[in-house]
């Protein structure tokens, strides 16, 4: 366990982690722990953490904090007593700085340290050469000092040359645009995965006393070998398969740790209204890019088809992202410079989805007065029909006339009107279940899903879940003032092995949910998170044994109740359950009937 000093100054909570051996606590902005009131002296008092082996188990030693007075103006108290020497403080107790009211907690040491996501450091023949200048040389020596390319590196230059000339004019581009470090770390980081011969990159902002993972990502590839630049706050460090590529890259990382850098300085002295985004060539994939290779395909093959007139039928649980795919594929087409009009099927009967859907003309009904639909609206562009698979049958037969005819007959109307319109669907149904039960019509089909594309679930796609809480972090808190330092080690863990039966969607909102209890320079740990999720810090793993079985069931359930149309009874005599259990595991999983 680690300690922590909780309080209230200037109508805001402050949390402030006690390090192992002494924290000066003062006014004085060299001390480790700053309380700027006119109560506390400049050196106020002194916390000691020490390892308490007594009071330990055999295999572990618990952390003892004392605390002791430096002759401060006004005291310090413990509890309601003014201090006299050192005294041991516990958990719960109460410690006044003057007049500054502190409360001691114990805290998880997971939680009292930044997520660190680099592997460990590995022992390289290069750190014990006494010729080798390169291991212990500073980054802006290695830029004058690193030898010339040649082809019989191993470091060739093809990957470098992939990266300086595919990706570097992008990344200088945002760093113009004024993107922020945060959104340029994991772009460049990405980018130096992708290109170079690395079997990690990790990217993080160290603020001296803690540190800020910015990106991290790995592919199956060997690598023992540390590359790493350091620009002022901005550390990139990369594992090499080979030594001789040491040398060669670390003047290329410590070129992406000055962008990130300048990327940082730039985003502290400029508020967010003032900031453009990122000037882009053609359409990109929404940010965080992924580090998985199934989503990078799955991007890759949607930019293939988003030229032609082919529909798309996209495919994934709800909350993977099927929307966002959708715009991107609208966005590299050649209709992007048309409108983009989406509606959710799920969300509205039969009668509304086709008035909202072919429009209506006036005194159809008393007070209607005429009205275009979704389908006149999308002319020259794109309609995005989310959850296609809960549209009602008459509906779909008329979808499909109007994709066949290219016009559109408004209710109540006797001309079509014209309606020249590419088709984006999405669902998290079993399609192909529907289809054998004849709740989806065979014609439409095969109509919308010239191509289909499946967005992987978020447990299936865990290198990317750290990205994603990173980015979500630096979007709750760009309008604030206060800017937490990053998550914990524990809350990054918890957040990694938790199953997200709501996928990214249900990751947003619980970052942007545990970002409210975070204030200025601390740590997002585990005791801001949902219940459920700060409890997942003690699963082994995404995949535990418990995750598989609970993924098993629920796409058994879902498959059922999309069998039955979401009759429970129905689906309960499918699977060979009672309906009561079912009716359990519905709520218990998550699932909508």
């Amino acid at each position: 366990m680690a300690f922590r000093l909780v309080y209230r100054l200037e109508d805001r909570i402050q949390r402030r982690l006690l390090s192992r051996g002494e924290n000066v606590v003062g006014a004085k902005s060299g001390c480790d722990i700053v309380i700027d009131h006119a109560s506390v002296s400049r050196h106020h008092a002194t916390l000691l953490v020490t390892s308490n082996a007594a009071d330990a188990g055999a295999n572990e030693a618990a952390d003892m904090l004392t605390v002791a007075d430096l002759n401060s103006r006004n005291g310090t108290r413990l509890d309601d007593h003014r201090l006299r020497g050192n005294v041991e403080v516990r958990a719960g107790q109460r410690l006044t700085f003057g007049s500054i009211e502190t409360t001691v907690e114990e805290v998880l040491e997971d939680d009292a340290v930044p997520a660190i996501t680099s592997p460990p450091k590995r022992h390289s023949p290069l750190e014990n050469d006494p010729t080798n200048t390169t291991a212990e040389s500073k980054p802006a020596d290695r830029r004058t000092t690193a030898a010339p390319l040649t082809a019989h590196t191993t470091a060739s230059v093809g990957p470098l040359s992939v990266f300086v000339l595919g990706y570097l004019p992008s990344l200088t581009s945002e760093l113009a645009a004024g993107t922020t470090a945060t959104r340029l770390a994991q772009r460049a980081g990405a980018a130096l995965l992708e290109a170079l011969p690395c079997r990690s990159v990790s990217i993080e902002r160290d603020h001296g006393r803690h540190t800020t993972q910015l990106f991290e990502g790995q592919k199956d590839r060997p690598g023992d070998v540390t590359a790493t630049a350091i620009s002022n706050e901005i550390k990139v460090t990369a594992y090499l398969s080979n030594s001789d590529n040491q040398a060669l890259l670390e003047p290329l990382l410590a070129t992406v740790a000055d962008l990130i850098c300048a990327a940082d300085q730039h985003t502290r002295t400029s508020s967010k209204k003032n900031r453009s985004r990122s000037a882009r060539t053609g359409a990109q994939p929404p940010d965080p890019l992924s580090v998985e290779s199934n989503v990078k395909d799955l991007y890759d093959r949607a930019l293939k088809v988003a030229p032609s007139d082919v529909n798309v039928l996209i495919l994934g649980e709800s909350g993977t992202g099927k929307e966002l795919l959708a715009r991107f594929i609208h966005a590299a087409s050649d209709r992007c410079a048309g409108p983009f009009v989406a509606m959710n099927c799920a969300a509205l009967p039969q009668d509304l989805q086709e008035s909202e859907l072919f429009g209506i003309e006036r005194g159809v009904a008393t007070g209607v007065d005429a009205r275009a639909g979704l389908f006149e609206q999308a002319h020259g562009g794109t309609l995005f029909l989310d959850e296609i698979g809960d549209m009602e049958l008459g509906v779909q037969a008329k979808i499909l006339r109007v994709l066949q005819q290219q016009q559109v007959l408004r209710l109540g109307a006797n001309s079509s009107r014209p309606a020249d319109v590419r088709v984006l669907s999405a669902t998290h149904r079993d399609v192909r279940a529907m289809l054998k039960n004849e709740t989806f019509r065979t014609d439409l089909f095969h109509r919308i899903a010239d191509f289909e594309a499946t967005l992987p679930a978020l447990r299936q796609r865990p290198g990317d879940i750290a990205n994603l809480a990173v980015y979500f972090l630096d979007q709750a808190v760009c309008d604030r003032d206060s800017k937490p330092l990053g998550f914990s080690k524990g809350a990054l863990a918890a957040l990694r092995n938790f199953h997200w039966p709501g996928n990214i969607r249900q990751l947003e909102r619980e970052v942007l949910k545990a970002a409210l209890f975070v204030e200025d320079g601390e740590l997002l740990d585990t005791t801001c998170l949902s219940p459920d999720v700060a409890a997942a810090l003690s699963a082994e793993s995404p995949l535990a044994l418990k995750t598989q079985i609970e993924e098993a069931e629920r796409l058994a359930i879902q498959a059922a109740l999309d069998r039955q149309e979401g009759q429970v009874p129905a689906a309960a005599a499918d699977l060979e359950v009672p309906s009561s259990t079912l009716y359990r595991k519905i709520k218990t999983l998550g699932l909508n009937a």
